[in-house]
């Protein structure tokens, strides 16, 4: 067990610590507001470099040149832009008119050869005409019903409506129709020879 005083010396801290402790943050913080200040006066000293010798007035001045300097400039490159700009359009209207140029040589060869067409067209659907009609007459005098007009008849066996050829082709009892130029007969063989 301790003893009340040695109970208090560790309850109280020695005095010459708490003293050394707060002698160290008083330095501390006088050193640390020194810094400040310090810096504050180095700021200040810089500033007033700067303004030493400027007053507002050279200061206003100096910007009104600033602004006409930027001003030259925009008008130079609005200037060189409209300059640039209207080259390229006239080169564009030029190109526009050699295209309306073309589009109108165009059109004239377009109806030249619209018109050589209709006239070949017309040519080529009377030769093919012609030649159709010829065929057709042809077709028509080789056809059967010219053959039979000329008196020959065609002859079909009945049980199976095959064009008889010959006297092979069909056998004694057997049903038949002959095909004449107006109409058609019926019969049956009686007999073959050969």
């Amino acid at each position: 067990m301790s003893t009340p005083t040695a109970a208090a010396r560790t309850v109280v801290p020695d005095h010459a610590v708490v003293t050394r402790s707060l002698a160290s943050a008083l330095a501390s913080v006088r050193r640390r507001g020194s810094d400040h200040v310090s810096r504050r006066v180095r700021d200040v000293g810089m500033l007033k470099r700067r303004l030493d010798g400027r007053s507002p007035a050279e200061l206003v001045i100096l910007r009104r040149g600033w602004i006409a300097q930027l001003v030259a400039r925009n008008r130079q490159r609005m200037s060189g832009m409209v300059t640039e700009r209207t080259g390229r359009l006239a080169m564009q209207v030029r190109g526009l008119a050699t295209v309306h140029e073309r589009v109108s040589v165009a059109r004239l060869t377009i109806d030249r050869d619209r018109r050589q067409l209709a006239r070949s067209a017309g040519s080529c659907i009377s030769l093919h005409a012609a030649r159709h009609a010829t065929a057709v007459g042809r077709l028509r005098a080789l056809g059967p019903a010219a053959t039979l007009e000329r008196g020959y008849a065609i002859v079909r066996r009945v049980s199976d409506s095959h064009v008889v050829r010959s006297v092979h082709g069909a056998q004694p009892h057997d049903a038949v129709t002959i095909t004449l130029a107006d109409g058609s007969l019926a019969a049956t063989i009686d007999d073959q020879e050969a």
